[in-house]
């Protein structure tokens, strides 16, 4: 796995959220990353997420491997040079970023409150 592919990690405690945030900041860029998400009763899934930035920034998300687990959701939001991804999870979870690309310029963190303005995002 080189440099760029380092997977990034981050276990969630009790009543907080994930924020992941992948650095953007041109016209043309694309980004390609999987999620994975694994709560305490050991329920897990993965998520493929497609970032594009074109004229107009679009997310695609597919589900790729697991079930989706009914009490964790995901939001985006999008600003002048990142994407941001949140996810909520009513109880802990490990969560694992891969394929971000420019590792240095992407990170994930805990953080309190979901921005009101966030998009859910449909997981298929």
């Amino acid at each position: 796995m080189s440099s760029g592919m380092v997977p990034l990690e981050l276990s969630k405690d009790n009543n907080q959220y994930c924020k992941i945030s992948v650095f953007m900041p041109n016209a043309g860029s694309i980004n390609e990353s999987v999620i994975s998400v694994t709560n305490v009763g050991g329920d897990s899934f993965s998520v493929a997420v497609s970032m594009i930035r074109w004229n107009t920034n679009k997310v695609f998300c597919k589900l790729i491997n697991g079930t989706k687990i009914s009490n964790i959701n995901m939001y985006y939001t999008v600003d002048t040079d990142r994407f941001c991804f949140y996810i909520k999870a009513n109880w802990y979870a490990k969560i694992v970023v891969s394929r971000l690309g420019l590792v240095n310029t992407s990170k994930i963190e805990s953080i309190n409150a979901i921005p009101s303005e966030a998009i859910e995002v449909p997981i298929y």
